[in-house]
């Protein structure tokens, strides 16, 4: 494949697996800071001790404070199993995770209907209205108000109802990668300067530290569109390798060297309960899709900044199809 056609590959992806995502879902979720999830599986008093590692925060739930619209969103009924919609944060600090700019911002929905977890990423450069910002980049929101603040811009400007969000630093990313024995990416030319340790194109083993290197690059290819597609190519590589993950020798480790660095406003009995449901959800797929759609959207100059200016409505059409699928969506 050469990266124009690496770049031109279709937006959504999905990922089948031949068994129920208990152990490859649980590790696309832990690399993006929701193993918390899932992590109940270690059981009893052990996980609680290990959870007590995550910093909890509190939200204001209101749907004013959230940017709930309830009149946008569909009306689900709890027997026809709605999906559950999380909003992921990567973050670069090691500490005070709940501030500063996201350079990963993601949506997660726990479809258990569908049997399918899906992930779909917002570039960060997306010009929206921050409620009592105005229009600026998507990720400013994180660092105006923390995840309340960004989790309202995402309701308010795609018509969503999320109220739940897990964050993580991009430190614990490498000791994530690590843990389950590194990634094989395709390194092209022009990305060799970039990635420590590398000094040739092709398929190459990177460890944690260069994998986070690959997902770092913005200024190759087609910047922040080809980035976020690094980010994901990392994600399915660890969903694929099952040996690895499936090995239950490596999950305490892995949850002990992330949870440090996570911070959510789910509680323990949250993270157990949805943990619970994951499982017996026997969910089989993990799909991924990234917005605003290429045909949606242009870079442009405002007052010497650059933004990625994007037809809104049309993507919130699009997201709203690929998280509910065939629901009918209010007018």
């Amino acid at each position: 494949m050469t990266e124009e056609e690496k770049t031109n590959k279709p937006m959504t992806e999905e990922v089948k697996t031949d068994k129920p995502v208990k152990a490859r879902g649980k590790y696309i979720i832990a690399a993006l800071g929701v193993l918390l999830l899932v992590a109940f599986i270690l059981g009893g008093s052990y996980i609680y001790w290990q959870l007590s590692k995550i910093t909890y925060t509190d939200l204001d739930q209101s749907n004013e404070a959230l940017g709930i619209n309830p009149e946008a969103t569909p009306a689900i009924e709890e027997t026809q199993q709605p999906p559950l919609n999380i909003a992921l944060f990567g973050v670069d600090q090691e500490v005070d995770i709940d501030s500063g700019r996201s350079d990963v911002i993601m949506i997660m929905s726990i479809d258990k209907k569908n049997r399918a977890i899906k992930l779909c990423s917002v570039m960060r450069d997306t010009y929206v209205n921050i409620p009592g910002y105005g229009m600026d980049k998507l990720n400013h929101a994180y660092a105006y108000g923390g995840p309340q603040l960004a989790i309202s811009t995402l309701n308010s400007n795609f018509d969503l109802d999320i109220k739940d969000y897990a964050a993580v630093s991009f430190s614990s990313m490498a000791k994530v990668i690590d843990i389950v024995g590194g990634v094989d990416i395709e390194v092209y030319e022009s990305e060799v300067p970039h990635i420590r340790g590398v000094e040739s194109a092709g398929l190459q083993h990177l460890n944690g530290e260069q994998a986070v290197d690959y997902m770092r690059i913005r200024y190759v290819g087609h910047g922040d569109y080809q980035r976020t597609e690094r980010q994901r190519t990392v994600l399915a590589q660890i969903i694929s390798n099952e040996l690895k993950v499936a090995n239950p020798d490596t999950l305490p480790d892995l949850v002990s060297a992330l949870l440090p660095y996570v911070s959510t406003s789910f509680s323990k009995a949250d993270i157990v309960r949805i943990g619970l449901e994951v499982l017996a959800a026997q969910i089989t797929t993990v799909k991924r899709e990234r917005l605003p759609l290429d045909s949606t959207c242009e870079g442009r100059l405002i007052n010497g900044i650059y933004y990625l200016v994007a037809d809104l409505p049309a993507n919130k059409a699009a997201l709203h199809k690929y998280i509910y699928e065939n629901v009918d969506m209010p007018h």
